[in-house]
């Protein structure tokens, strides 16, 4: 017995020295068990951060459900990675996993000084810095910040530590300013994976350190705010993968070469600002799989030589200035998923080798000039569920066979010139969603009650085609519920009943049609967010439609009375345009300030009366304001300083009496102020400062009652109508039914709609101004294209200096009281189309030579001085001035050279040689000459 406890009690200590070892193979077999002090640090961070409460979109709480202190192997939990030997916390993943609160240095994640992978992305840190206690985990190879609400500035010092780091994401941390972004990569030599999206850098500039990080396989600095130049040299990286620097507009750059061997796949520069255009040499990265350079100011020729990247699976080139045919070899990339040449300016005919993109998805080629038909081998591009060929030349007809593209879910055919009927096979594609046509030649029947059939069918355009009639299916059918219909043009008489049983509705657009009678109450109960019933033969009062309306359209119909005051109750309203009805009486006082969204409002061509309402004295987003053609009286309201963004104002062809409104100068967006046809008053007195009127390119002032001398001040503060800026704007397709406007210059109407962020025009016309021109027209109004000074009383030279007008295309000086010669410099002018300077007191030769051979006689009656072709009245013995050449320089010697010395002789003493100038070149010739030689003095 005495041997056998013996033996027991050995046994029982062996036991208890081997019980760690026991326990481990036991708990957790082939898995590590972590230290107790790193499972409480662990527990600590929860209890500080973890709220499920406060989960983001998309965030989950299951990774930290685990984490409770019952299961005591921290290594087992969501997110947690141990050390397979020693059982120290070596990872962390509480990507997306509802963490929130300001985090610091004082953050028990700190302390686990063993950790090599931490990834809090995706979370809500509350703007928090960085906490520089990050530099206690040395060891960390992969470091993930993204998206987690940090911010501040963050210094080199803070992660010069972290010198073992391979992986770095900070990116989309808006708020985050990295200071010093090349210092800080020289202490992390080992960088492969850089992402600063969205981030920050001090000096806006990329580190040219970048160029030499021989590791770097992926590159993301994005959307942050880069300027300067881009270093090429990053191209020629050894392993570089993946590079993103898209969404840096002012951030300039180059493809000037790529060498074979390049390891890219992924090249995204969309919306930087490159040079020149695509080298041949891009043929070279035949690891390309996605290529993006969409909105790079790229022009040229798209290079054959990109049919030899054939991994190539996403290819964007749209939104530049590409020319010339698509080069066939793109029917190569036999990989390709989707392609977009979108907006451009290709020309040519589709290639019929895109038929061999057997795997594309997504095919974009509108917005360019491409011409002939659609290739028939489109059609076999069974795996298509995008096709956008709209906004180009195409003719013929559309394929029959395009039913073979079953998977089809949108179709865009609009604005081309395509003909013939509609093929009934289009209306058999049964994954169709979308069906734009809009805008062709083509002819028949539209099948609406097939189309309806489509299970998936949503959204339709048919609109200004040649189509005969559509036929609708019966009210009680059952039909799809759709959410857009466009049916402009298309001869309906009335709103289709169908409608009464669509519930899905959104936008209903049948202008332009000979719709009559009243509108369906049905029509105005549906939450319709845009509703265009313009062009018709509408009658009654004002359909108030539902308070779900964005966009109402009610302009060219026959309504009539007052509008009700109940049109305030459409708070969400964006644009209403109610011109050219017969509503009468005076406008609701909530007209205009009743939505806090309105950025459009037309009013014009009713007989609308009374005073224009107060504007809004709160925040408001109006920006096309036109009460044009109406009988609005009394002065301007003040209150429209109220309305800070405002571009587009017409007030014309009204009754307002005030002066001139030179408070408006304070608004900074306006950019045409149009006040023809009123009775404005008074002198235009000097601008207040020099950033008056600062965006203004038109104003129309003509026919009211303004006198005095021109204001020489105002022309040369309007730095709109000076330089030329790549960002002259262009309002969006959506204004143009809206501030379209139509400039009347001697009987010619010009339109100018979607181009209207380009013109600039100055017309003073039929008023009562006196005094000379002002030279500071010439010397500073550079970009003009229309100047109507006609009608006025203005006396004195036409200056020479309205030649610097490069841009003029209408110059119509007309009925006034100018004297002295037409300078022949302004046939330098080569784009002037309208030119009249009839009924004033010129004389002399009419110059001859470009610009001036292209006039009539109409632009020079009523000069009896003048003579010359096209006028019958010869010129006798009258010295006939030397014709411009093609580079202006004849006229300027006549000008200022030979005329000026001449002169110089005769105010010396020469009497007769003037007397024979003033009778060659007109009256009063000699006071100008003087006038311009003391000018010439002043200026030495």
């Amino acid at each position: 017995m005495v041997g056998a406890w013996h033996v027991f009690r050995i046994l029982a200590c062996f036991l208890l020295l081997m019980r760690p070892l026991w326990s481990f193979s036991v708990t957790a077999p082939g898995k590590p068990v972590c230290r107790k002090e790193e499972l409480s640090l662990l527990l600590a961070f929860k209890s500080s951060f973890f709220n499920q409460t406060n989960c983001l979109s998309g965030g989950s709480p299951l990774k930290m459900a685990s984490w409770v202190a019952e299961e005591g192997n921290c290594c087992q939990w969501g997110g947690i990675t141990c050390d397979m030997e020693d059982g120290h916390v070596i990872g962390i993943d509480l990507s997306s996993s509802c963490l929130a609160g300001i985090i610091d240095s004082k953050a028990s994640i700190f302390d686990l000084v063993n950790l090599q992978e931490l990834n809090l992305a995706r979370n809500n840190f509350d703007q928090s810095e960085i906490p520089p206690a990050i530099g206690r985990l040395t060891g960390l190879t992969t470091l993930d910040l993204s998206g987690s609400g940090f911010s501040g500035v963050v210094l080199p010092e803070v992660m010069s530590t972290l010198s073992n780091l391979t992986t770095l994401d900070l990116s989309g941390n808006q708020a985050m300013n990295i200071s010093g972004l090349g210092e800080l990569l020289r202490s992390l030599n080992k960088i492969e994976e850089l992402y600063l999206s969205k981030v920050m850098l001090s000096d806006r500039k990329v580190p040219t350190i970048l160029a030499n990080m021989t590791s770097l396989r992926s590159l993301d600095l994005s959307n942050s705010r880069l300027s300067g130049e881009f270093p090429d040299s990053i191209f020629a990286l050894p392993r570089l993968e993946f590079l993103d620097v898209s969404l840096n507009n002012e951030l300039m750059g180059s493809l000037t070469g790529f060498h074979r061997g390049s390891q890219i796949k992924s090249l995204r520069l969309s919306m930087m600002n490159l040079k020149g255009g695509l080298p041949p040499s891009l043929g070279n990265l035949s690891h390309l799989t996605e290529i993006d350079l969409s909105s790079c100011g790229l022009w040229g020729e798209i290079p054959s030589s990109i049919g030899n990247l054939t991994n190539l699976k996403y290819l964007d080139l749209s939104s530049n200035n590409f020319q010339g045919p698509i080069p066939p070899s793109l029917g190569d990339l036999t990989n390709l998923t989707m392609l977009d040449l979108y907006s451009n300016r290709l020309i040519g005919e589709i290639p019929s080798s895109l038929g061999s993109l057997i795997l594309l998805k997504r095919l974009y080629l509108s917005s360019n000039k491409l011409a002939g038909g659609i290739p028939a081998s489109l059609m076999q591009l069974s795996k298509l569920d995008v096709l956008d060929l709209s906004n180009n030349l195409l003719t013929g007809s559309i394929p029959s066979q395009i039913s073979n593209l079953t998977l089809l879910a949108f179709l865009w055919l609009s604005s081309n010139e395509l003909s013939g009927p509609i093929p009934h096979s289009i209306y058999g594609i049964p994954s169709l969603t979308l069906l734009f046509l809009k805008s062709n030649s083509l002819t028949g029947e539209a099948r609406l009650d097939l189309l309806l059939e489509l299970k998936g069918i949503s959204r339709i355009d048919f609109s200004s085609n040649a189509i005969s009639s559509v036929v609708f299916p019966k009210s009680n059918a059952s039909i799809t519920q759709i959410g857009m219909l466009s049916l402009d043009s298309c001869n309906l008489t009335e709103v289709p009943q169908f409608l009464e049983n669509q519930n899905s509705l959104d936008w209903l657009s049948f202008s332009n049609n000979n719709i009559s009678g009243h509108v369906p109450q049905w029509l105005m109960q549906k939450p319709l967010q845009h509703l265009d019933l313009s062009l018709n033969n509408i009658q009654g009062t004002l359909p108030i439609p539902s308070t779900s309306i964005n966009y109402y359209l009610m302009s060219n119909n026959q309504l009539y009375g007052e509008v009700p005051s109940s049109i305030c109750e459409l708070k969400g309203i964006l644009l209403l345009d109610l011109a050219d009805n017969e509503f009468t009486g005076a406008l609701p006082p909530c007209l205009c300030n009743f939505s806090f969204f309105l950025f459009a409002l037309s009013l014009s061509g009713n007989n609308f009366v009374g005073k224009i309402p107060d504007f809004n004295n709160g925040i408001n987003f109006i920006t096309v304001l036109d009460l044009s053609s109406n009988s609005f009286e009394g002065p301007l309201p003040k209150s429209l300083l109220n309305c800070s963004v405002l571009k587009y104002v017409n007030l014309g062809k009204n009754k307002i009496v005030d002066t001139f409104p030179s408070w408006l100068g304070s608004l900074p967006s306006l950019k045409v102020l149009m006040l023809h046809s009123n009775g404005f008053y008074g002198e235009m007195k000097a601008p207040r400062n020099d950033s008056w009127f600062p965006s203004l390119q038109v104003i129309t002032l003509s026919d009211n009652n303004m006198a005095g001398i021109l204001p020489s001040d105002y022309f040369a503060h309007l730095p709109a109508m000076k330089y030329f800026s790549p960002d002259d704007d262009k309002y969006p397709n959506s204004f143009v039914q809206m501030v379209s406007m139509t400039i009347i210059n001697k009987g010619i109407e010009r339109e100018f709609g979607t181009t209207l962020g380009s013109v600039t025009l100055l017309d003073l016309s039929s008023n009562n101004f006196n005094g000379t021109i002002p030279d500071s027209i010439g010397d500073n109004l550079l970009k003009l294209h229309t100047l109507n000074l006609s009608d006025n009383y203005l006396t004195g030279q036409i200056p020479l200096s309205l030649a610097n007008l490069k841009n003029l295309e209408v110059l119509d000086l007309s009925r006034n009281r100018l004297s002295g010669v037409i300078p022949g410099v302004l046939g330098q002018i080569t784009s002037l189309s309208i030119f009249n300077v009839s009924y004033n007191n010129l004389s002399g030769y009419i110059p001859g030579g470009n610009q001036f051979g292209t006039f009539e006689n109409s632009s020079y009656i009523g000069n009896p001085e003048l003579c010359g072709t096209p006028l019958t009245k010869k010129c006798g013995n009258v010295p006939k001035p030397p014709s411009v050449t093609e580079d202006g320089q004849g006229d300027t010697s006549q000008q200022l050279g030979i005329v000026w010395i001449t002169a110089l002789v005769g105010l010396a003493g020469g009497l007769m040689i003037g007397v024979a100038l003033e009778h060659a070149y007109g009256a009063n010739f000699l006071s100008w000459l003087a006038a311009k030689w003391h000018k010439y003095q002043r200026r030495q």
